[in-house]
């Protein structure tokens, strides 16, 4: 069976609760990171995979911007995670995206 784990969904705040953008996918064995969320998602990221034990998850990302890249940023430099693949759309484009987070190019 395929879960598919998106912090943030499926809650009811008064107000929408945006952790940028991202997800986990995971069949039981093996874990995917597509995007990595930003800010209090990227906590809520971390957090997760440690609490599954995931140490080596296979991580995606789609584009360059702060919202996509920032946790898996904090990923690969978090000493606990050993990723198995790192996938993106465009690898040139991440030199700046992982660099400068802030910008969105």
């Amino acid at each position: 069976m395929i879960h598919i784990y998106i912090p943030g969904l499926g809650k009811q705040p008064a107000k929408e609760t945006r952790y940028g953008d991202g997800q986990i996918i995971n069949d039981g064995t093996n874990y995917l990171v597509i995007d990595g969320f930003c800010d209090k998602g990227t906590d809520i990221l971390i957090k997760k995979l440690k609490t599954w034990k995931v140490v080596s998850p296979i991580l995606a990302i789609s584009h360059s911007h702060y919202d996509h890249t920032y946790g898996i940023l904090k990923i690969l430099k978090d000493s606990y995670f050993k990723p198995k693949m790192l996938y993106c759309y465009d690898p040139a484009s991440l030199e700046v995206g992982l660099t400068n987070n802030k910008g969105s190019k």
